[in-house]
């Protein structure tokens, strides 16, 4: 792991403008999409802000048996972290609770990439017209971090990191460690261990997998988890010893420093290096010796950028399922961007940075794409226009929340309780019922008769029809509330970037002439 720091901290990490716009786009997808989903099951207030008290409030009042599984047991605090929130999941037992997590789980995943990737390109002291030099300083001490302005102790940048053409990625997991070295230190046995390993059952949490345990064991060593097995004693009196000894010490001490007690989670972390260090380095060289390189590190393991003969590098152009916008509006009008947004998987309310400024508002992060198809001389020109997100765009008065803090509030939402925009969603059954059909089969076929074709190199063009009249089913299925389509045809084979662009106009002006 060490050596594997050191490459990153001498060669830096260079990434990919173009990846880092895809990337950015895609997860600020992922996080409208969660928002209308919390939203529309009233956990939310509006289907185009989070706002974090509003879904505690509503959380609590819903779960309250379950806010004593997100509470640490050593400050007490409640902790929205993914492996607090899958650990309450697992003790809660509720399918409700489950649903509306996994949600809010896959939120905060993507709101976290976004902010790391956001503060990586901002910090970036070298940027091109096509990629930007990141320089972290990566120390592997009592714990895996990320010393410098950058803070990329997590995998969020890994998609943006610009890769060599026919490459394939590489992980090596070495986080199993960590659990051996803590069993060490607990003096529990190689036969207890092998035997929970054996059985799938987790070490120190009861009822939980052997192999789903990993993603707890921080949480458990620094006591927010409590280990509810006969190894949760051992843990407690590991702790006690620590804590009796540094008091011991510090009440000796002539000096007056500051009471500081190493935990168990460092002291584990130290434990385990060597041997994490000396997997990390056999693979590092076998990496090496086949021309490859070390791409990235995370508190888990090492990712390595090896070369192949195929090229893992393919863009999908059609995926199996396809994410939908449910409305894309424009702030300031009131009125709604080309529904061909909503194919794209855009959702949400926005404002132009040049408008937020002339309102005297304060725009933060990066903006969206907001498309705009026309056809110029036959071909399709997307003319895009970049949009932030009005969760992005705050007043400039600053407001005190209930624990006396001063903060900016976001911009209020046109959508959601007390909205001032009428959006309504109507049964698919009535979508069902004005095309007289009863399955998505029937009514891409229903729908085929009235596909439009505004491009000559389509016309007769049986699979672009096909492809037209998918996604114009997907745009009425938006209009249900569904925030996915999931393609009745499977094959695409021949469909390029530019078929795709035309058929998303195309399926625009079909909508429109059968709505």
């Amino acid at each position: 792991m060490i050596f594997s720091a050191n490459d990153l901290k001498l060669k830096g990490i260079e990434l990919d403008r173009a990846m880092v716009d895809v990337e950015l786009a895609n997860q600020k997808k992922i996080m409208s999409s969660c928002i209308y989903k919390l939203y529309e099951m009233n956990y939310l207030s509006s289907g185009s802000v989070f706002d974090q008290s509003v879904f505690a409030k509503s959380l609590w009042f819903e779960f309250p048996e379950c806010r004593k599984y997100m509470t640490s047991n050593t400050t007490c605090e409640i902790m929205f972290t993914i492996p607090m929130i899958k650990y309450a999941i697992i003790r809660s037992k509720n399918f409700l609770f489950e649903e509306v997590m996994t949600i809010y789980i896959k939120y905060i995943d993507a709101r976290s990439r976004v902010d790391t990737i956001e503060r990586a390109i901002d910090k970036s002291r070298t940027k091109t017209s096509s990629s930007y030099m990141l320089k972290p300083n990566f120390t592997v001490s009592g714990d895996f971090v990320d010393a410098s302005v950058l803070k990329l102790n997590d995998k969020a940048i890994l998609p943006c990191i610009k890769r060599k053409q026919k490459t394939r990625l590489t992980f090596v997991n070495t986080s199993e460690e960590v659990r051996k070295a803590l069993c060490r230190a607990l003096k529990i046995s190689d036969a207890d261990y092998e035997k929970h390993q054996e059985d799938n059952k987790a070490i120190f949490l009861s009822g939980v997998k052997f192999t789903s345990e990993l993603e707890f064991i921080y949480d458990i060593m620094e006591g927010n988890i409590v280990s509810d097995t006969e190894y949760g004693k051992k843990i407690t009196s590991f702790n006690t010893r620590l804590f009796k000894a540094e008091a011991e010490k510090n009440m000796n001490s002539k000096s007056k420093s500051t009471f500081a007690m190493e935990g168990l989670t460092s002291i584990v972390f130290k434990e385990a290096l060597a041997t994490r260090i000396e997997i990390a380095r056999k693979e590092r060289e076998l990496c090496l010796g086949l021309g490859g390189r070390v791409l990235y590190a995370t508190r888990d393991g090492i990712y390595f950028e090896t070369p192949t003969n195929m090229n893992y590098t393919n863009e999908e152009i059609i995926p199996e399922r396809l994410e939908l916008g449910l409305y894309a509006l424009d702030y300031l009008e009131a009125t709604q961007f080309q529904r061909a947004n909503l194919l794209l998987g855009i959702n949400g309310e926005f404002i132009s940075k040049k408008d937020a400024l002339e309102e005297g508002y304060i725009v933060t992060g990066t903006p969206f794409k907001i498309h705009e198809y026309t056809v110029e001389k036959g071909i399709p020109k997307d003319n895009t226009r970049e949009m932030y997100s009005i969760s992005d765009v705050f007043y400039q008065e600053e407001i005190e929340n209930s624990l006396g803090e001063k903060m900016r509030q976001s911009l209020k939402p046109l959508v959601g309780v007390n909205g001032r925009f009428n959006y309504n969603l109507i049964p698919i059954t009535e979508i069902y019922k004005k095309y007289e059909v009863s399955t998505t089969t029937e009514l891409i076929k229903n729908v085929s008769y009235y596909a439009v074709c505004s491009f000559e190199s389509m016309q007769n063009n049986s699979l672009y029809t096909h492809l037209v009249s998918e996604l114009t089913c997907a745009l009425l299925y938006s209009e249900c509330g569904y925030t996915s389509y999931e393609f009745v045809y499977k094959r695409w084979e021949g469909v390029t970037s530019d078929m795709l662009k035309m058929a998303i106009f195309d399926a625009e002006r079909t909508y429109w002439a059968i709505w």
